[in-house]
């Protein structure tokens, strides 16, 4: 493998789809748990609701606990002369791909709960590993503005194409297979995982990251430094002053705003994808079919990507923010109204009435979604 070193590289086409691919993964695999997951635990792994939700709450938390150990990780891995060879993001990437194969397990009926706990827990281990050192790339591979957002508007591009093909392939096959066995599910999921597979790696061979020298790393490079043990207790301290480190940041107001709105996008997002196919399935009594189809409007996020990076060299993150929030609340209430008039308005009437509200609200969820992702390689800067 090419030691992934920036040596006066620059941000093409080409290496901005290789990039990108890696949040095919990352936008993808978010899609597919939270649309059909917990969904097929109930129906076909003798789950009830609460039991497959707390199973993915659990999660959340030890995914929140890995990225600190990530990063901490991350930071120390030119202690080791492979992460010397191979960079210290480019290392934990590769662990992912073969990995990602234990996923099918996840979508197998008949196991023990425990197995699905004990599955889906590594699962977001390993997308946590992957973010970590995937996220910080833009800001390694390009110091132009316009390159950094190249690489965030097709990484978008990506994850909305991703998080489209997930429910559209997902209803067509439903509704081939049926939803009354697991077969349909599993076939979905498989080929997913499968693509997920391909993506990180292709995502793994395609992008460069700063060298040891320029990442603060010289000493280990040069030879200067030698390796020593630092046993249990200096990983403790080392992962005590990162801490102390991540609260110092919350001194910078641009941080601590771009934070609080990053973690309500994506909390406010997860309740959405956990909950809506539910909603869907019991408040307007549809199915899986329909739902998965109705989600795979998403596709409509796909031409405006190039649009919101265009909007953003013109008119900034702020007046993003403020297009992107107010047209979801407007989606929010339409989607409210949709459920309160079902049966009072002719079928055909409040059908095209709720595709259209759904087709707004995914349109706005597209903007303010794709904010984050492309203010967060800049925040370093500051």
């Amino acid at each position: 493998m090419q030691i992934p070193w920036k040596h006066g590289r620059k941000v093409t086409i080409r290496s901005a789809i290789g990039y990108g691919m890696g949040d095919f993964y990352g936008g993808g695999q978010g899609v597919l748990v939270s649309t059909y997951l917990a969904l097929f635990w109930t129906r076909f792994c003798g789950m009830n609701i609460g039991s497959a939700q707390s199973i993915l709450g659990i999660s959340t938390i030890v995914s929140a606990f890995a990225a600190l150990f990530f990063g901490v990780l991350d930071d120390n891995l030119y202690r080791f002369r492979l992460a010397r060879r191979l960079g210290r993001r480019h290392l934990l990437m590769l662990m992912v791909p073969p990995l990602l194969i234990f996923g099918i397990l996840l979508w197998i009926p008949g196991l023990p709960p425990a197995t699905y706990l004990a599955v889906y827990v590594l699962w977001v281990v390993l997308g946590q590993m992957f973010q970590t050192a995937y996220n910080p790339l833009p800001g390694e591979m390009a110091q132009d503005f316009g390159e950094r957002t190249l690489l965030s508007t097709v990484r978008m591009f990506v994850s909305s194409a991703s998080g489209t093909l997930v429910p559209l392939i997902g209803g067509v096959v439903l509704a081939f297979a049926g939803e009354d066995h697991p077969t349909g599910y599993m076939i979905v999921a498989i080929a997913f995982i499968v693509g997920f597979i391909v993506a990180t790696s292709i995502s793994c061979w395609t992008t460069w990251e700063l060298t040891p020298r320029s990442a603060g790393f010289g000493q280990w490079e040069d030879g200067t430094r030698q390796m020593s043990h630092i046993g249990f207790e200096g990983w403790v301290r080392r992962l005590r002053r990162i801490a102390g480190e991540y609260a110092s940041t919350l001194r910078i107001v641009v941080f601590r705003q771009h934070l609080a709105m990053y973690l309500l996008i994506l909390t406010a997002s997860d309740i959405f994808g956990q909950t809506v196919v539910f909603f869907m399935l019991y408040n307007w009594n549809r199915t899986a079919a329909f739902a998965s189809i109705l989600l795979s409007c998403s596709v409509v996020s796909l031409p405006l990507t190039p649009v919101f990076g265009w909007m953003m060299t013109r008119i900034g993150p702020r007046r993003m923010y403020e297009i992107g929030f107010v047209t979801g609340l407007i989606g929010a209430a339409w989607l409210l109204a949709s459920w309160l008039l079902r049966g009072h308005m002719p079928a055909s009437l409040w059908l095209i009435f709720a595709v259209a509200g759904m087709l707004w609200f995914l349109t706005a969820k597209a903007l303010y979604g794709y904010l984050p992702w492309t203010v967060f390689p800049y925040v370093a800067d500051v």
